[in-house]
């Protein structure tokens, strides 16, 4: 289905077919960092919010405020309209569809064209932040994260004045942190382009020395910091979507597919079920 479209009871089938809890708001920042004074606000175009025009004017001001670390650069994504699609983790049959206005990804995966492969941010605008675009902003941290799992990608959605939406993937929820500042959310996500680093190749995220110091002490990560953010859960540890298993669960997806993929659904889940009736079962052992 279309990110654009997720709402919250879809939100949550998504959530539960990951094996994650929804989402979780704190009111901490998600990084030691200073403000940076002086940011300047943006200034929207009149054309709608939705018109290419208001991405493209925004990428200079990103690259101005929020420079891009060596190996990575400031993407326009207006042409990209499928970048975010994937099938989710854990869910064999639910897909999202979408992209997302702007993306910090590394330079390799650009030059290779493929910049879904490298992403770090993903940026959606807004000219009025609301709150029914919350749902929106965690569908598009999933679908980042499930089509770029070596950068754990974060998410932002923001109208490039004083609100800021920033979302990771924490232990087993996703994460949001709301600022009111401008200054304050450009020193967040400056501080965590500078502490994170990638390998060499550029194909994953670089350990810092704290964190190899922290793993070998078996120091369990603090939870809800965005260097600690967590991978996307895949496999068993998704749950394989049990509580989205049901045909009624799985059609409320399914409202921009056509007949066709309608009737694989249908066919999919009901040869599912029918291998959960009847998968053979070990005989149980007699005691000794």
């Amino acid at each position: 289905m279309s990110i654009s479209k997720v709402s919250a009871r879809r939100l949550q089938r998504i959530s539960s077919a990951l094996g994650m809890k929804q989402i979780e708001a704190v009111s901490e920042p998600p990084l030691d960092a200073q403000p940076v004074l002086g940011t300047e606000s943006f200034t929207w175009t009149s054309c709608s919010e939705s018109n290419a025009a208001q991405p493209t004017a925004a990428i200079p001001w990103m690259k101005r405020n929020i420079p891009a670390p060596p190996k990575h650069e400031w993407i326009d994504c207006v042409g990209q309209q499928h970048m975010l699609d994937c099938r989710l983790p854990g869910a064999d049959v639910l897909a999202l569809k979408g992209s997302c206005d702007l993306a910090l990804c590394t330079s390799a995966a650009v030059q290779a064209f493929s910049p879904h492969l490298g992403l770090r941010i993903v940026v959606e605008l807004k000219k009025e932040v609301k709150s029914g675009h919350v749902d929106q902003l965690a569908a598009k941290l999933v679908a980042a994260n499930s089509v770029s799992p070596n950068f754990k990608p974060i998410a932002v959605m923001t109208d490039l004045v004083d609100a800021w939406l920033i979302a990771w993937i924490g232990r087993e929820t996703i994460m949001i942190y709301p600022c009111h500042d401008r200054a304050k959310a450009v020193g967040i996500l400056r501080a965590f382009l500078d502490k994170e680093h990638l390998t060499q190749d550029s194909a994953h995220i670089a350990q810092q020395p704290e964190q190899l110091t922290a793993a070998e002490s078996g120091a369990e990560a603090e939870v809800g910091r965005l260097l600690k953010r967590q991978r996307l859960p895949t496999g068993a540890a998704a749950g394989r979507g049990n509580d989205v298993a049901n045909l009624e669960d799985l059609l409320d997806f399914a409202d921009d597919l056509d007949e066709a993929d309608m009737h694989q659904i249908k066919c999919y889940t009901l040869q599912q079920l029918l291998r959960e009736r009847y998968a053979p079962v070990a005989p149980a052992v007699p005691p000794a």
